[in-house]
């Protein structure tokens, strides 16, 4: 019994060593979806420079191969692309103030840009083990002039 308690506290005391410097990102305990959610559905958001006239807009779902416009990257606009992604995909409604304040995160490349946000969506794929079915929304339009909510999340907003 005495070997057991030596044994069980020599490996506690091993994991601590190696885990400690890692600051809990060891395989197990990691924050990073890669390891922690692995096959689990997730959202990201995705943001393209776009030539539209407002009326046009294409609201339907796409895949990455029929998208208009080029990427807009947000390095260059000092934005980190993970609050942007946490916005679309964590905002449960969609007022005038959360538009204002998805606005105000791009900055100015909205009052000289047409941008359109993307919602995209990733899950495995149902029939084929190894294959990913990714999918993107039209989210939001934005404009110098206007910012336009995809028609079915737009609730009570103005049209």
């Amino acid at each position: 019994m005495k070997k057991n308690k030596k044994a069980l506290i020599t490996v506690f005391i091993i994991f601590g060593v190696l885990v400690a410097p890692h600051e809990g990102e060891f395989w197990p305990f990691s924050i990073f979806p890669m390891f922690s959610q692995a096959g689990n559905p997730w959202v990201r958001s995705h943001v393209r420079v776009v030539d539209y006239d407002e009326n046009m807009i294409n609201w339907k779902t796409v895949g990455a191969d029929q998208l208009d416009g080029d990427v807009l990257s947000m390095v260059s606009l000092g934005v980190n692309q993970n609050d942007v992604s946490n916005f679309v995909s964590k905002t449960a409604e969609w007022n005038e103030r959360a538009l204002s304040n998805m606005r105000a995160l791009l900055g100015e490349v909205t009052s000289r840009e047409q941008i359109m946000i993307y919602k995209v969506t990733g899950s495995l794929h149902p029939e084929i083990s190894d294959s990913v079915v990714i999918s993107y929304q039209p989210y939001i339009f934005m404009s110098p002039e206007a910012t336009i909510l995809h028609p079915d999340l737009r609730g009570d907003l103005p049209r």
